[in-house]
């Protein structure tokens, strides 16, 4: 199950994501600009290439910009293994996945851009109207959104695929029928 849970600064706006296993999609489609941290476990992470295919991200002269920087946490960039700390521009699509059990990841945007462009469309879906406003607020609080449980798309850890082969939580010879 993966749960959110967003925290509004003076200056920023943090999302806090644990996911408890492994194959859970972290982030999927987004393009705004972040610092991330994975605080525990390990993710992958995936770009989309010129032909609208999720691909493991490379290094970045890869894709002819620094659009995704792995600065700790890996030797391979698209796997970050906590301790780990990444960045990536904004316009980039964007994913991660899971890719072992209980993995807390933390992702830092700019306040004004918690609820313009990409993060605008993701925030209001958590926040109440308002939580939105209070967010607006040119204040020197601190306030928690309320932590949110949000149902788990599974991915593929190898192709970011969406074709759910990996959902199977319970080992088949885990069930008994009665």
């Amino acid at each position: 199950m993966r749960v959110i849970s967003m925290v509004s600064t003076k200056d920023h706006f943090i999302y806090i994501v644990s996911c408890e296993y492994a194959g859970e999609e972290l982030w999927s489609e987004t393009t705004g600009e972040i610092i991330g941290f994975v605080a525990t476990g390990q993710i992958k992470t995936f770009l989309k290439d010129s032909n609208a295919e999720w691909v493991p991200h490379k290094k970045p002269e890869s894709f002819g910009t620094n659009i995704l920087t792995n600065l700790v946490g890996g030797e391979n960039p698209s796997d970050i293994t906590s301790p780990g700390i990444h960045s990536r521009a904004n316009n980039v699509p964007y994913g991660a996945v899971c890719s072992s059990s209980d993995t807390l990841h933390i992702s830092i945007v700019p306040k004004e851009n918690a609820i313009t462009g990409i993060w605008g469309n993701f925030t209001p879906l958590l926040a109440s109207p308002e939580e939105l406003a209070k967010i607006t607020e040119n204040t020197n609080t601190a306030f928690n959104i309320t932590e949110q449980c949000t149902v788990t798309q599974y991915r593929s850890i190898d192709n970011f695929s969406d074709d759910l082969a990996n959902t199977s939580l319970v080992a088949s010879d885990g069930i008994s029928i009665i």
